[in-house]
């Protein structure tokens, strides 16, 4: 004969009510209260108080034992919402005034869900006479009608079904109707329908795995999920259930209660929405994005790139025209962002003035490609928009990861080093101010001009294009060829002017200028990525140049470019102490120095770029 508690969980329940909770802790993490965030029709008419009176509260403004030493309430449910434990009592509870079989469990952690079994009148026959009790538990077992009208008040759907791919319904209780909109007989024998044909095609598999693993191991079955009603609404169900062993150990049926916990769920959402968006421009925040970083953290998305994007005077416009104008300008960029990214791609404010996307499964060439598309739609949407002297820019930046050596954290710092650079390079942004002021101090101190510059720069990025270089090595060469001889700004201007040739003591002192400008760049943000080609850039290939006498492959390749461009350049320039040579002439001098102070094979790259350039 069986006991209580081996019953089937319909038949030892007189009534159930739900309730969902949040833990409370004090200031050490030691829970100390719950607050009620939900309840159903059920918990109200046992409790006698109406949902109004329940939820919001906490438990000891309700419960007048609730700080009884016996039971600790908080320390036990404590521990369920935050380790997801589960928790079964039976007890009397002044509340009900009856004696209940109490079941908690977690779905998220912080919070804990509770399911309350009245009792009291299998607790009323214990005291009876046994053999009345199970002779009266025996009759209801094979009673339909019996168990019928006992589950007739339970709220949601109370079954027992064949394990079957249909989930064939042997009974359903009254409850059916008011949970799915079909009438209990509809789904008896699936004669209108199945209980499968309710459940979101998306979970069918789910909780097929789910209950196999509960036969398996001989658990209780507690799953949630969506159900599709007669009236075509999506409705969020917790089903708890058990299996039905017969005599020789073989599934002879599932039993259980489906509730409907639609509204607990849209409340759960709404939180979960809230942890993962920015409540300003409604796009992921920074918690979503660090956590879709270790997501990504995979070979399956490898190439993996990273694109960072800032707002470039996003402090003048709050100041000049107010924190709602800067709001508006957050706003409408993460809207063109959203509207340029893939499905694939996460984009996130990561800032208070800043943007991320990760886009797995991108190389260097599309993630370029991406980014010039946001800055030509940015610059299409702000093109008739002012804030006063200040345009609306995002400067942009990406990193790529190819190998899963490489960490994600690199990628991302590459794409952000980048981005500082294209501030500095990019017209409209105020860094760019940065750049201005080195070149004016720089053309003040020494003989180099602007359109020297301009000129180092074109004739290194046409280099560069012939050597397949990727935009963000083209933009180094050109932010190298603007500010290359930057140390010079420190050096003596009677040094700097002087027509003739330098003594030693001179040449000592014009020789520190490539290592005063790889400091000057490395304090600089922006800079930092060009510094070791200032650094290198007097090197010979033959290991006779300066500061650190390098050779060959060892210098950097921006670096020998510059060498080249640079040489020609002064060759064929007038100065104080000479004529320019003709063209032919800079470029003969270039191939006679190959393999000395040129990279012979760069200086075979650089004359077929110029004989290009004279067939135009």
């Amino acid at each position: 004969m069986k006991t209580d508690k081996e019953l089937p969980l319909i038949e030892r329940s007189a009534a159930i009510g739900f309730a969902y909770h949040r833990i409370i802790c004090d200031s050490e993490g030691i829970p100390v209260d719950y607050e009620f965030l939900y309840v159903n029709p059920a918990f109200e008419r046992y409790w006698g108080l109406s949902a109004d009176q329940i939820v919001g509260k906490r438990a000891s403004e309700l419960i007048e034992d609730f700080y009884d030493n016996s039971f600790n309430r908080a320390k036990v449910y404590g521990e369920v919402a935050l380790k997801g434990t589960e928790v079964e009592l039976e007890q009397y509870s002044r509340p009900f005034d009856k004696y209940v079989h109490i079941e908690a469990f977690s779905m998220e952690k912080g919070y804990f869900s509770m399911l309350v079994y009245d009792i009291s009148k299998f607790i009323e026959k214990i005291d009876a006479a046994v053999s009345e009790r199970l002779k009266a538990m025996k009759e209801l077992e094979q009673s339909e009608r019996s168990k019928a009208v006992l589950l007739s008040n339970l709220p949601g759907m109370a079954y027992r079904c064949k394990d079957d791919e249909d989930w064939t319904m042997e009974f359903v209780s009254d409850g059916c109707y008011e949970l799915t909109g079909y009438k209990p007989e509809s789904l008896l024998g699936n004669r209108d329908l199945s209980f499968n044909d309710m459940i979101d095609p998306e979970f069918r598999h789910e909780l097929r795995v789910h209950w196999d693993k509960v036969i398996r191991t001989r658990e209780k079955f507690k799953h949630e999920y969506p159900i599709i009603t007669a009236s075509g609404v999506a409705k969020w169900v917790l089903e708890q259930g058990q299996v039905i062993y017969d005599a020789n150990g073989e599934v002879e049926a599932l039993e259980g209660l489906i509730i409907d916990i639609t509204d607990q769920k849209l409340q759960q959402q709404e939180i979960e929405y809230l942890n993962w968006h920015d409540n300003m421009t409604g796009l992921h925040n920074r918690m979503y994005y660090e956590v879709a970083k270790q997501l990504f953290d995979n070979e399956e998305s490898l190439p993996l790139s990273i694109v960072v994007g800032d707002v470039d005077g996003l402090k003048n416009i709050n100041a000049e025209h107010g924190i709602a104008s800067g709001d508006r300008v957050l706003v409408q960029i993460g809207q063109v962002m959203g509207q340029q990214i893939r499905e694939s791609d996460v984009l996130a404010r990561t800032g208070g003035d800043t943007f991320s996307i990760i886009m797995p499964n991108t190389s260097s060439e599309e993630a370029y490609s991406i980014m010039q598309d946001i800055a030509q739609s940015l610059e299409e949407h702000f093109s008739d928009e002012m804030m006063g002297e200040t345009n609306v820019h995002l400067s942009l930046g990406y990193g790529t990861r190819t190998d899963i050596e490489q960490d994600i954290g690199t990628t991302e710092s590459m794409a952000e080093e980048y981005m500082k650079m294209r501030k500095l390079l990019e017209q409209s942004s105020f860094q760019s101010t940065i750049i201005e002021l080195f070149k004016v101090s720089m053309y003040e101190r020494s003989r180099e001009t602007e359109e020297h510059a301009e000129r180092l720069a074109f004739l290194a990025r046409g280099i560069g294009e012939l050597l397949d270089m990727t935009q963000r090595e083209l933009d180094e060469l050109e932010l190298l060829a603007t500010l290359h001889d930057i140390g010079k700004m420190s050096v003596d201007n009677r040094i700097l002017d002087k027509p003739g040739p330098l003594t030693p003591e001179e040449w000592v002192e014009m020789k520190k200028h490539p290592e005063i400008g790889y400091r000057i760049a490395l304090s600089n943000p922006g800079l930092e990525a060009v510094a070791e080609y200032i650094l290198s850039h007097h090197e010979r290939w033959d290991g006779k140049g300066y500061p650190r006498g390098l050779a060959g492959e060892n210098i950097p390749m921006h670096s020998r470019i510059l060498c080249i461009v640079d040489s020609y350049d002064a060759m064929t320039t007038d100065r104080v102490y000479r004529k320019a040579m003709s063209r032919e002439e800079a470029m003969r001098e270039i191939v006679d120095n190959a393999g000395t102070q040129f990279d012979p094979h760069l200086a075979q790259v650089f004359i077929k770029y110029m004989a290009q350039m004279a067939n135009e």
